[in-house]
């Protein structure tokens, strides 16, 4: 798939989320993930929406996974093995 698709899902969910539409956001949110599984932005904003449904297990286990993620993008960049961006 199209990782700019990912993107757009996102945006999409942000919508929804704006719209106090949380279970459209989410649906969105996870399609995103499905393409992109590092896409740190998309964690955050998914961990954002399951807290607002009262989900707090489910959010921290997303943004835990989004710290987690990036904190092993920024040690790879500290070594030059990894270029960062969107996931991937």
């Amino acid at each position: 798939l199209n990782p700019s698709i990912a993107g757009l899902y996102n945006n999409r969910g942000n919508v929804y989320f704006e719209l106090k539409q949380y279970e459209e956001a989410i649906i969105d949110y996870k399609k995103a993930i499905e393409i992109i599984p590092n896409y740190y932005e998309c964690l955050s904003n998914l961990g954002s929406a399951l807290f607002k449904l009262n989900k707090t297990s489910e959010a921290k286990n997303y943004i835990t996974r989004r710290r987690a993620k990036e904190q092993k993008r920024m040690g790879e960049n500290d070594t030059g093995t990894n270029t960062g961006g969107m996931g991937a």
